[in-house]
């Protein structure tokens, strides 16, 4: 009896403990894909990038796929932010197309925003083959910072 006693009690301790770990898993994920999104944000409220008390005019979306913010911020600070991309000069203009942030209903990539033609500034642009990767973009005429992450 004192065995069917240990199992029986082992078994309950697993099936709690188990259930305990899916529950927080479960939660876990819900959180990691729960839509957020402002549009004049502090910068402690992007919790996908670290960016410095600096940061200012902050917009941002984060739907678990895809990382999107924007900000103004001296270029020392953005370098610092970013320090272990490799970024290139802009050699061109570039047409940068602005999001529109903090309508959940609206999904940034198909609000209509009016280029900004960017001439003078930064970037890094990483793609993979599964359609995720990076652009991250510094205008130096306007201190201000386009970031676009998506894993795929």
């Amino acid at each position: 009896m004192t065995t069917k006693r240990k199992f029986l009690l082992l078994a309950g301790t697993l099936l709690i403990a188990g259930g305990g770990f899916a529950f927080c898993a479960y939660r876990g994920l819900q959180q990691a894909y729960t839509l957020q999104t402002a549009r004049d944000a502090r910068p402690d409220e992007v919790k996908f990038l670290r960016l410095p008390p600096t940061a200012s005019h902050v917009g941002y979306w984060r739907d678990g796929i895809n990382y999107w913010a924007e900000f103004d911020i001296p270029e020392a600070a953005f370098r610092q932010l970013f320090h272990e991309f490799q970024f290139q000069e802009l050699s061109e203009p570039l047409a940068v197309h602005p999001k529109v942030f903090g309508d959940p209903e609206v999904f940034p990539p198909d609000a209509r925003s009016t280029p900004i033609s960017v001439s003078s500034g930064l970037r890094y642009n990483e793609r993979w083959s599964n359609g995720g990767g990076y652009d991250i973009i510094y205008d130096r005429a306007r201190s201000h910072a386009y970031y676009d992450f998506r894993k795929r």
